[in-house]
């Protein structure tokens, strides 16, 4: 019995990764109604498919023989998929021991352009209530972000400042640039975030960057989690500034270097 699609399925989405998926070790290239033939979309829809992926870089196509290869965007992408797998698989146990022998709620984030993306997570049995999400571009506003920002060269952080969208989130959140680059040389100072309840009400987060040990700049960075109505932003530093700094430096050793 074929399992019905969710309201929310995307089947040009759906469409578009069969194609990709055609290209493999077996098949390396292919012609555009081969492509057609073996996912069963009609020519006119493959034909739009298949040259919005080479105008992006997904697909090469011979100019002579119309010959389909994967482009050098999908092996990009193909490379990265590989080396985030592997690193989350190296970050995990070093994350899951630190959370189980403090209780704490840690989130691992990697600097993509102006975002970050959290690529492991790992919550103790009393989750909190709230869960950032997965993509993050209020950098202004979270630990994470500020950690990530403080610890970039000047003209990479002007860059992303310049383009923050600076969201009232609460009435605690930076909403001015020179606040902000104030709080920034400070957390620089001192190797440590802070998030007092700025993003969420209730939530406050310690935030350590992840730096590239080739660049000297920041890559990702790591954050504790906690209830303001359970711990005090005094009480969270004093204890657990030192452990998520060494956290940080150990996950650095194992980032890649490129």
């Amino acid at each position: 019995m074929t399992k019905a699609k969710s309201h929310y399925f995307s089947t040009t989405l759906e469409k578009g990764l069969r194609i990709l998926s055609l290209f493999n070790q077996d098949r390396m290239e292919c012609t555009q109604s081969e492509v057609s033939k073996l996912t069963n979309i009609n020519m006119t829809s493959t034909y739009r498919f298949v040259n919005t992926f080479v105008e992006l870089g997904f697909l090469n196509k011979n100019p002579e023989t119309k010959i389909l290869k994967l482009g050098p965007k999908a092996i990009s992408m193909g490379h990265g998929f590989l080396r985030g797998f592997d690193l989350v698989q190296m970050i995990k146990p070093i994350v899951d021991e630190v959370c189980d022998n403090y209780r704490l709620n840690i989130d691992t984030a990697l600097l993509d352009s102006d975002s970050l993306l959290i690529i492991y997570r790992k919550e103790t049995n009393n989750a909190l209530p709230y869960q950032l999400p997965t993509i993050i571009k209020n950098l202004n506003s979270t630990a994470l972000g500020k950690a990530v920002l403080a610890f970039l060269p000047k003209k990479e952080m002007d860059e992303i400042v310049n383009e923050l969208p600076f969201e009232h989130k609460t009435s605690r959140t930076i909403l001015d640039k020179e606040k902000l680059y104030q709080e920034l040389k400070t957390i620089k100072e001192r190797g440590y975030s802070l998030n007092n309840e700025e993003f969420v009400p209730g939530l406050i987060a310690l935030g350590a960057p992840l730096i590239n040990i080739n660049t000297k700049k920041a890559a990702g960075a790591i954050c504790f989690d906690f209830l303001a109505s359970q711990h005090s932003q005094e009480e969270i530093e004093k204890k657990y500034s030192e452990i998520i700094m060494d956290l940080a430096k150990r996950i650095s050793q194992i980032l890649p270097t490129m």
